[in-house]
């Protein structure tokens, strides 16, 4: 994700999404299976639904391992004809009481 990020991208999305760091980070690091996977389409939405699943999991384990301090939200959907994964990080607003 690092090596992909471009600054006048996220711009445009932070014009487009207004400060809303968690949309922004959905988009920013979505990714369409059939992108990672050449041919992907192949074999099936259902095996790409699986695959993608499977690869969100594996995605959960990595952020948890790397930031065990922090906490991630990683999501798989199916759409007509691509699968799509995505993380983005749970940021905890602290209460401020009167």
């Amino acid at each position: 994700m690092k090596e992909a990020f471009n600054l006048s991208i996220y711009e445009q999305w932070k014009n487009q999404l207004g400060n809303q760091l968690t949309e922004i980070e959905k988009v920013m690091n979505h990714q369409h299976l059939d992108d990672l996977l050449p041919g992907g389409e192949k074999v099936g939405i259902d095996n790409l639904f699986y695959l993608g699943q499977t690869m969100a999991q594996l995605w959960q384990s990595r952020l948890n391992s790397l930031y065990p301090q922090r906490n991630f939200q990683v999501l798989c959907h199916r759409e007509i004809d691509t699968v799509v994964i995505t993380f983005y990080q749970l940021i905890s607003i602290p209460v401020v009481s009167e």
